[in-house]
């Protein structure tokens, strides 16, 4: 699964516009900063597992975001019990701003304008995923034999381990 931001995929000219969290609209955030999602979708064309990653910076005083996360979630609309349950992945900072972040984007996603706007946002991406270009698929099979090393690297005999697969 490899995962994009669907503006990395337009034309500067056909740019979505992020959506900003203001610190001081939401009593969940200890300050009043402002915040970007940055969103993250699967562009797999024949994988349809309907997953975002929002990455959450921080805007600063310069108005450009800041490298650094403040939280990253993801977010898994493929069924009604998961659609409502985002969450910190292992690799977002696990402090007290991350946390209130990921709060205030619970509250966010029950808005049916930005569900809307991801669900569009996915098909744009499936559709545009189709033009990038992915390695070709190398057939194991050709150039080595049934006793030789398999290619994986597992240091057992190709037979054992990769030639039915």
């Amino acid at each position: 699964m490899k995962m994009v931001e669907l503006n990395d995929l337009l034309p500067s000219d056909q740019w979505e516009d992020n959506w900003t969290i203001l610190g001081d609209q939401h009593a969940e955030l200890s300050n009043d900063k402002e915040y970007v999602i940055f969103e993250y979708y699967c562009s797999t064309p024949d994988c349809y597992c309907k997953k975002l990653v929002a990455d959450i910076k921080e805007i600063g005083s310069d108005g450009k975001a800041l490298k650094k996360s403040s939280a990253i979630i993801s977010y898994d609309w493929s069924t009604p019990e998961t659609s409502c349950q985002p969450m910190l992945l292992d690799e977002s900072p696990k402090t007290k701003i991350a946390l209130e972040l990921l709060e205030v984007y619970k509250k966010h996603i029950h808005c049916d304008d930005y569900l809307a706007r991801i669900k569009g946002h996915y098909v744009k991406v499936k559709e545009l995923g189709k033009t990038i270009s992915r390695p070709q698929s190398i057939n194991p099979n050709r150039d080595i034999s049934r006793n030789d090393p398999c290619p994986c690297g597992s240091k057992k005999k190709f037979k054992k381990c990769c030639l039915s697969k």
